[in-house]
């Protein structure tokens, strides 16, 4: 049975690479486009735009190397974030295990 779902993995990759360059760029374009669109709504409107708008970048990142250091940048800063805010529960993690 896996044996089979390599064959379609390998059909998928054939069929995609007979796509010329502009419809897969524009493709990404209109998809990605479109999750950066509704991503940038849900900061205002109730949602989660904190995971829409990754995962807009992720999808035009496979296409377009503008998108690719934004999501970098974005990674980064995330990173930069988080960092102090694991040490902080860290910290509290400790505290309860010590009461």
């Amino acid at each position: 049975m896996q044996k089979n779902l390599g064959q379609w993995a390998a059909f998928r990759q054939v069929r995609a690479r007979k796509l010329p360059r502009w419809a897969r760029r524009t493709a990404v374009l209109l998809a990605g486009g479109a999750l950066l669109t509704l991503g940038i709504a849900l900061i205002v409107l109730p949602g989660p735009a904190v995971v829409v708008i990754p995962a807009a970048l992720g999808v035009l990142a496979t296409e377009f190397e503008w998108a690719k250091r934004w999501r970098a940048r974005a990674e980064a800063g995330w990173k930069r974030i988080r960092g102090p805010l694991r040490s902080t529960e860290r910290v509290q993690e400790e505290a309860r295990r010590l009461r």
